[in-house]
C-alpha cells in the first residue's frame, strides 16, 4: 500500500487492478483523485479513484527526496557491475578491468590499429611519452580477456624491467616474472623458458648464447611478444642493401620473432637516419614481405604494421592539446684563450695521428680512440684532462716492459674489437662501450717504442695545458650553464627542477662538483647499478633539485615533474637528442617545456652541428619540431642520409661543407 503523501509527480506506481508499472504526471486531490500518468509506451492516460481506493495503489518507486539509508556495498557492486556490462557491450572490456585514463590516441591504437588485425605484427611508432607502455598493457589485457594470450614475452632495457612489472601489475592486474641469471640453473632438467607464462627479460641478458640456446631449444612458443625500445636492435648493410653484421641484440630478437604468433616493437625513433634502421625493424615483423635487400630509396611501410603519431596531433577527451609547447634554445658560445688554445692542440695531434695510421691502413681501432679523445675534448676540460692523464699513464707503462705491451696490444685488437668497426658495436650498452673507449684509449698505444716515446713526448705537454686551463676556473661552457641556471631562477625557487644530459661520465662527475656547493644534486649513469638508478629518480622527484645524467637516462624513464632540460653535450644522432627530451615532454607534463642547446659555434663539433641540423628541419636545435611537419606527409619524417661535400659552386669557388638532407 502506498502513503497517500508519497503519490507526487514523478512516483512510479501500479494502479489497482493494473500490473503495468506508469509514472505519476499530475494527482489532484479530493473526494474523488484524479490521476494522470503516463504508461510504459509513453503515451499519457487518466483514471478517476475513489478516495477509499487511494491506499490500494502499489509504489513502486517515490519521487521524494533521495535517501542514503541503504546498503552502501551493495550499492557499489552493482554500480561496478552496470558499468562492466556497458563496456563489454562496446567491445573494449580491458577498460572496464584496468585502473587507467586512457587517452584517444591510445585507445585508437588498441582498439583501432592492434585488435583488428587477427595475426599482428605491428611496429607502433609514436612519439616519446605518449604511453606506449599504457597501449601496450591495454592490449594485453584485451586478449587475455578473450583467451587469446595465455604466453607473453616482453624484452626490455634492464632499468625498465621494474617499470614494466610495476605498471602492469598496478594498473591491469597483470603479474610478470623478472627473468634473471638465477632462473638459467634453477632446475637443471627443465628448460626455465617453459616454465613461465609471462615474462619480462632484459635485452642484454637475452642476447647472451647460454640465454639464447636456451630460449631456441624451448618447446612452448608465446602467443605475443613485445619489444621495448626496439631502435637498439641493429644491423648493418653493405653497398648493395645485403645483410652484413646483424648485432647480438638483433640476433636475439630475430629469435623472439620466429616463436611468437603476434609481435610487437615499440620505439618512437624507428628511424636512425638511414634506411636499414627503419627497414631492420620491419623485416623482424615480415621477413618474406620485406625480403633480405634493404631498399635504397624509400621503405615501404604497411599502414596494418606501423603507425605513427606525433605529440602535436595527440589530445585529451575533451579535444584539447595533450602535450605542452617545447620551447628550444641554442646557448651559443666561442672558445677562446687557453681553452682555444688547448682545443687547436689537441685537434691538430688527434689530425696528424689519423692521417698517419690511415696512410698506413693501421687497425680501425686506433681511429676510434682518437675520435674519442676528440669527442671527449669537446665535452669539458674535465674529461679531456681526464683521458689525456689516462693515456699518458698507459703509455708510461707500456715503455716500462714494452714487449708484454706488444703482445696485450694484438690480443687486445683481436679479442675485443675482432673484425668488428667499433662505431658500429649498436649493441652495446652505455657501461660497456664506455669500458671499450677507456680500453681503446688506454690498451691501443702505436706499434714501437720509437713511436711510444714519441706520442708521449707529444701529449705530455697537452697534458699540462689541459691541467692549467682547467685550473683558471674559466671555462666558458660551464659559465653558460650557470648563466641558464641563474635564468631560470633555481636558486630562489627550490621546486624548479633541472635535467642536465652529457654524453661523458668523467663531465659528470665534473657537473656534479661544480653544481653541489648550491644544488641538490643527483646523478644517473650507466656503470650504476639498477637499484641505485631507481633510486637516483625517486631522490630528484622527491628531494633533489637538479639530475645529471648520461644516455642510461636517455630511454624509459618519467621525468614530467620537471620542465627544464640542458643538452651540455649534444649527440649527433638526432633520434637520442629526441629520446632525451621526451624523459620530460611527456604526459603528464603541466608547463611549458625549455631545452637548452650548448654548442661551442667557433669547433669543428659545432659546425658538424650547425651542418645537420640549422637551416634544416632541425632548426634551431629544435629536433623534429619542424620536420613533423613534413611528416604529415612523408611518414618517413626522419632524415635519411647526412652527408658533408664540398661541391663547388656554379661559380667555381667552395663554400665549405653542405647538407645533404632526405627529409
Amino acid at each position: 500500500m502506498a502513503d497517500p503523501d508519497q503519490l507526487v509527480k514523478g512516483a512510479r506506481v501500479c494502479l489497482p487492478g493494473d500490473d503495468d508499472v506508469v509514472t505519476l504526471v499530475q494527482v489532484t486531490q479530493g473526494t474523488f483523485w484524479e490521476i494522470v500518468y503516463r504508461g510504459a509506451d509513453g503515451g499519457l492516460g487518466e483514471v478517476t479513484l475513489p478516495e477509499a481506493e487511494v491506499p490500494e495503489i502499489k509504489l513502486m518507486s517515490s519521487a521524494g527526496p533521495v535517501q542514503f539509508s541503504g546498503d552502501a556495498r551493495r550499492f557499489r557492486l552493482g554500480v561496478e557491475a552496470l558499468r562492466i556490462e556497458n563496456m563489454f557491450r562496446h567491445d573494449m572490456a580491458a577498460l572496464a578491468v584496468s585502473n587507467i585514463s586512457p587517452l584517444p590516441h591510445q585507445l585508437d591504437a588498441v582498439y583501432g590499429s592492434l585488435l583488428p588485425e587477427p595475426v599482428l605484427r605491428f611496429l607502433l611508432a609514436d612519439d616519446p611519452g605518449a604511453g606506449k607502455t599504457i597501449m601496450a598493457g591495454l592490449y594485453i589485457k584485451e586478449l587475455m580477456l578473450r583467451h587469446a594470450a595465455d604466453r607473453v614475452l616482453i624484452v626490455t632495457p634492464a632499468n625498465l624491467r621494474p617499470q614494466w612489472q610495476r605498471e602492469l601489475a598496478e594498473r591491469f592486474d597483470i603479474h610478470c616474472t623478472q627473468f634473471d641469471s638465477a632462473m638459467l640453473h634453477a632446475h637443471p632438467t627443465q628448460n626455465p623458458w617453459d616454465q613461465h607464462d609471462l615474462v619480462v627479460v632484459s635485452r642484454d641478458l637475452l642476447r647472451r648464447e647460454e640465454v639464447m640456446e636456451g630460449f631456441a631449444g624451448a618447446e612452448r612458443e608465446w602467443d605475443l611478444a613485445i619489444i621495448d625500445e626496439a631502435h637498439g636492435f641493429t644491423l648493418d648493410v653493405d653497398s648493395k642493401g645485403l645483410i652484413k653484421r646483424r648485432s647480438e641484440r638483433y640476433k636475439a630478437a630475430e629469435a623472439v620473432a620466429r616463436k611468437a604468433h603476434r609481435l610487437i616493437l615499440l620505439t618512437a625513433t624507428p628511424h636512425s637516419g638511414r634506411n636499414e634502421s627503419m627497414w631492420g625493424l620491419l623485416r623482424l615483423l615480415d621477413p618474406d614481405a620485406y625480403g633480405d635487400r634493404c631498399p635504397s630509396v624509400d621503405v615501404p611501410l604497411n599502414p596494418h604494421q606501423y603507425r605513427k603519431v606525433a605529440k602535436e596531433e595527440m589530445v585529451d577527451m575533451r579535444g584539447e592539446a595533450l602535450f605542452k609547447p617545447r620551447h628550444p634554445h641554442t646557448v651559443a658560445y666561442n672558445l677562446a684563450g687557453a681553452e682555444r688554445d688547448l682545443y687547436e692542440a689537441v685537434t691538430s695531434f688527434v689530425s696528424t695521428e689519423l692521417a698517419r695510421i690511415r696512410g698506413e691502413s693501421g687497425p680501425r681501432v686506433a681511429g676510434f680512440a682518437l675520435t674519442t679523445m676528440q669527442r671527449r675534448l669537446a665535452s669539458s676540460l674535465r674529461a679531456i684532462k681526464r683521458t689525456l692523464e689516462r693515456r699518458v699513464n698507459r703509455l708510461e707503462q707500456a715503455l716500462e716492459d714494452p714487449a708484454t705491451y706488444l703482445r696485450s696490444r694484438q690480443e687486445f685488437i683481436s679479442d675485443v674489437y675482432g673484425e668488428q668497426h667499433p662505431d658500429e658495436l649498436g649493441d652495446l650498452n652505455e657501461d660497456e662501450r664506455w669500458e671499450m673507449e677507456e680500453r681503446a684509449l688506454e690498451e691501443w698505444l702505436p706499434g714501437t717504442i720509437t713511436e711510444l716515446e714519441s706520442e708521449l713526448a707529444a701529449l705530455r705537454p697537452l697534458l699540462v695545458q689541459a691541467e692549467e686551463a682547467e685550473a683558471a676556473g674559466t671555462e666558458v661552457k660551464l659559465n653558460e650553464l650557470l648563466e641558464v641556471v641563474r635564468q631560470e631562477g633555481l636558486s630562489d625557487d627550490p621546486s624548479v627542477k633541472l635535467l642536465i644530459f652529457t654524453e661523458h661520465r668523467d663531465t659528470l662527475h665534473y657537473l656534479v662538483e661544480k653544481l653541489s656547493p648550491d644544488f641538490d644534486v643527483v646523478s644517473i649513469h650507466g656503470g650504476m647499478r639498477l637499484g641505485d638508478r631507481i633510486a637516483a629518480e625517486r631522490d630528484f622527484r622527491e628531494r633533489a633539485q637538479v639530475m645529471v645524467a648520461t644516455e642510461a637516462a636517455g630511454e624509459g624513464i618519467n621525468l614530467q615533474f620537471c620542465h627544464l632540460m640542458v643538452n651540455y653535450d649534444i649527440p649527433w644522432n638526432p633520434n637520442r637528442l629526441e629520446q632525451r627530451m621526451g624523459r620530460i615532454h611527456r604526459i603528464g607534463q603541466t608547463r611549458d617545456v625549455h631545452i637548452y642547446n650548448m654548442v661551442a659555434a667557433n669547433t669543428l663539433e659545432g659546425h658538424v652541428l650547425a651542418t645537420l641540423l640549422i637551416g634544416s628541419p632541425y632548426d634551431r636545435f629544435g629536433t623534429v619540431d619542424r620536420c613533423r611537419q613534413a611528416s604529415r606527409r612523408h611518414p618517413r619524417w626522419v632524415i635519411r642520409r647526412i652527408a658533408v661535400c664540398r661541391r663547388p659552386r656554379p661559380g667555381g669557388e667552395r663554400d665549405g661543407p653542405r647538407r645533404l638532407c632526405g627529409c
